[in-house]
């Protein structure tokens, strides 16, 4: 199975019936607040699907957990970084910081899971994307 948590698997039948409908097209970034409007269907799910189901290169996903662990490593953060963190990272790479986030997460792989466990950041309203 695909381990889905109960919540994002109705959101996935959500989205199936839009699409079923003909109310969403998912090649179409317009129809994206449409999506966003679904239970679950956060800006996560929005770039990933830019940029594995649209091929945008520039699409980042970087509230992702593998992100947040990684920059948190690679720049000695001693924690998790926090998206807008993910994205400053990231931002000399425009216009392909999702290809250059996917080659960095595929070469720095082990730096993950290296040494101690990062903590989370401290909450702060920076975390949350724009």
């Amino acid at each position: 199975g695909m381990d889905l948590a109960p919540k994002r698997a109705l959101a996935l039948i959500k989205v199936a019936r839009e699409v079923a409908a003909g109310r969403c097209d998912l090649a179409r970034s317009d129809d994206d607040p449409r999506l966003r409007a679904i239970s679950e269907i956060g800006p996560w799910t929005l770039q990933c699907l830019r940029l594995n189901g649209r091929g945008d290169l520039d699409s980042l996903p970087a509230g992702d957990v593998a992100y947040l662990k990684l920059v948190g490593r690679l720049a000695a953060l001693g924690r998790r970084a926090t998206i807008v963190e993910v994205e400053d990272f990231y931002a000399p790479y425009e216009p392909y910081r999702g290809i250059a986030g996917l080659l960095t997460l595929a070469g720095h792989s082990r730096s993950i899971t290296a040494g101690p466990p990062l903590r989370y950041h401290p909450p702060v309203p920076e975390y949350e994307a724009a």
